[in-house]
């Protein structure tokens, strides 16, 4: 309950006719994801250290549970990551979190050629340089 989603996006989704299950053990879960977006406990937004008394190996995505993975699955997180996510899933094809990193940092890339109004002129120097 202490890291549960809050009652207003329960409220958003409910009325959106999106199905759910509130669930403190991602181990019986896991194995029937598509999809896994992990992050790392905001701590900084911390109320009197509150965070610190919370079992954080209940939220953890490990390596033994990998046996359980669909093969399509994605794991995604923003990164830079704590014990959230094992060092060893680094490895396992499910892991999608470099590609999403290397993808986050072409679209700041390209927001801020648009900002800056550079952007035909890197698409013009691309097709000029490659040929287009």
């Amino acid at each position: 309950p202490e890291l549960q989603i809050d009652d207003d996006i329960l409220d958003y989704i409910s009325r959106h006719g999106i199905e759910y299950e509130l669930s403190d053990d991602l181990r019986s879960h896991v194995g029937d994801c598509d999809a896994v977006y992990m992050t790392r406990l905001q701590d900084e937004w911390d109320v009197a250290g509150e965070s610190k008394s919370i079992d954080y190996s209940r939220y953890s995505l490990t390596r033994d549970m990998a046996k359980d993975f669909k093969p399509n699955l994605a794991i995604m997180h923003p990164l830079p990551r704590r014990h959230e996510l094992d060092q060893e899933l680094d490895s396992v094809p499910q892991a999608k979190y470099w590609d999403q990193v290397r993808n986050g940092m072409w679209m700041r890339a390209a927001l801020m050629a648009s900002i800056f109004n550079v952007d035909a002129a890197i698409r013009d120097h691309y097709h000029a340089y490659y040929a287009f």
